[in-house]
């Protein structure tokens, strides 16, 4: 017995298979994802190169990470402490299309407090004060190079008019020592 598997035959077949399930076989360019499995799990979208393989490729989208809402991951780690037996926990991950890594992360999250209604206020209370030390940290930093600046200009002109006091000869009294001067704020 030998099999035909010339290109001919194969889309004839197939186009016999869709009319014997009462569809029309030009309807059909694509496959689709079972519809009875999880909507996590199925794309509804045609599989890429299915419909005509000589067609040029379609562009790809990039993958994105998912992102759970805190209500989402709440609702998620609701049911899986309903669960009492394994296999229970092993459909409730494929149903949301998540891994068991993700449930643990879940519960490490909810353990340390931060899925807490609060725990994000408390998070942007924290940035906000941060935030104004760094802006208070950096006025202080720019104050302090402008007294810095004036300094070194005091100086100077201190300094020329010792020289110049020299040249005519007029005799200024020393400045007090400053290691034994005591504060007068």
């Amino acid at each position: 017995m030998s099999l035909n598997m010339s290109g001919s035959s194969v889309p004839s077949s197939l186009g016999a298979v869709f009319a014997k399930n009462g569809h029309k076989a030009g309807k059909h360019k694509a496959l689709v994802a079972r519809l009875e499995e999880p909507e996590a799990t199925t794309a509804e979208r045609p599989i890429a190169g299915a419909a005509d393989p000589g067609a040029p490729p379609a562009a790809t989208t990039r993958a994105s990470r998912r992102r759970y809402s805190r209500e989402e991951k709440l609702r998620i780690l609701r049911l899986a402490d309903a669960c009492t037996q394994r296999s229970q926990i092993g459909s409730l991950l494929r149903r949301e299309g998540i891994y068991y890594s993700t449930l643990q992360d879940f519960q490490h999250q909810r353990a340390s407090g931060r899925l807490e209604p609060r725990a994000n206020a408390a998070k942007q209370a924290e940035q906000t004060a941060a935030a104004e030390h760094k802006k208070q940290i950096a006025r202080l930093e720019a104050r302090n190079r402008q007294l810095e600046h004036k300094l070194q200009q005091a100086e100077l002109v201190i300094d020329i008019q010792r020289k110049v006091s020299l040249l005519l000869g007029v005799v200024l009294p020393d400045p007090p020592d400053e290691s034994n001067r005591e504060p007068n704020w």
